[in-house]
């Protein structure tokens, strides 16, 4: 028996060990030299500062060209008009028209101001074209929380939850969770004060969800190299198991099967008569 597993069964796991090592390490580092080629800047990091954005349009809004009446339109019109330039960039689409309708009925009623600049109803007209263009910048901005959640879930499904639990040792599925948990209760809060806080609050709220799921899906991209490799190791070593069981097994089936032959033989030792 000794000599059977010293000659036979322990090169053959041996092998069997160095061979599934060399395999992982080869795949584990063609990934890596894959993602080298194919790394491009992470399209999120190019999203402005929420502050410098907001800054840029409030500057915008109160040239002197406008009106006062006219200031807040214009610095939400200039926002949305950001953030729609924003999702065409995530997600490669337009819009949904519920966006373009709202811009179309804010349009018609600045017509209707000029029209009536002399007349009571000019005020009320840059009102309401007002409160479409926040209705439009609310909804982009919504917009582009879900589909960014939604592209993040997506992605995750693709991998298995134990081996996202060892990128990194595990810091990387802590991380994402807590940047989940800030993105979901910044939308929450963003819904919650939607009715109740002032206009400029109820902005400010859906920016900072915003910016909570754009910091979400960075995280997710730039990891996306370490997620993939660890991945494939993960894979190598369970079907290296699934091997390393099945090669056990049919040496021990091949030692049982001579196992009556051996009791024989030490029978014989025992009575050689």
């Amino acid at each position: 028996m000794r000599i059977f597993f010293r000659r036979i069964a322990m090169p053959i796991l041996s092998w069997l060990n160095s061979s599934l090592d060399r395999i992982n390490h080869f795949i584990v580092g063609y990934i890596f030299k894959i993602n080298q080629k194919l790394k491009v800047d992470n399209i999120g990091s190019f999203h402005a500062k929420s502050h410098d954005v907001i800054n840029k349009a409030k500057e915008y809004s109160e040239r002197h060209v406008f009106e006062q009446k006219e200031h807040d339109f214009i610095y939400y019109h200039y926002l949305t008009k950001y953030y729609t330039a924003v999702f065409e960039a995530f997600f490669g689409t337009i819009p949904p028209i519920q966006i373009f309708n709202e811009s179309r009925m804010a349009l018609d009623h600045i017509i209707r101001a000029k029209e009536e600049e002399i007349k009571e109803g000019s005020a009320k007209n840059i009102d309401k074209a007002t409160n479409h263009a926040l209705r439009g910048l609310l909804d982009i901005l919504k917009l582009n929380c879900v589909g960014l959640k939604r592209n993040i879930q997506k992605e995750h499904k693709k991998y298995p939850s134990k081996a996202l639990g060892l990128v990194s040792n595990g810091d990387y599925i802590k991380k994402f969770v807590e940047l989940q948990n800030k993105a979901e209760t910044c939308m929450f809060k963003a819904k919650l004060g939607e009715n109740g806080d002032t206009k400029t609050e109820v902005v400010n709220t859906f920016i900072h969800a915003f910016d909570a799921h754009n910091e979400w899906s960075q995280f997710q991209q730039e990891n996306h190299g370490e997620i993939v490799a660890m991945c494939a190791k993960y894979h190598i070593l369970r079907a290296g198991s699934f091997l390393f069981v099945i090669i056990s097994g049919v040496i021990a089936c091949y030692i049982w099967s001579k196992v009556p032959a051996l009791i024989d033989y030490l029978r014989t030792l025992w009575h050689p008569g």
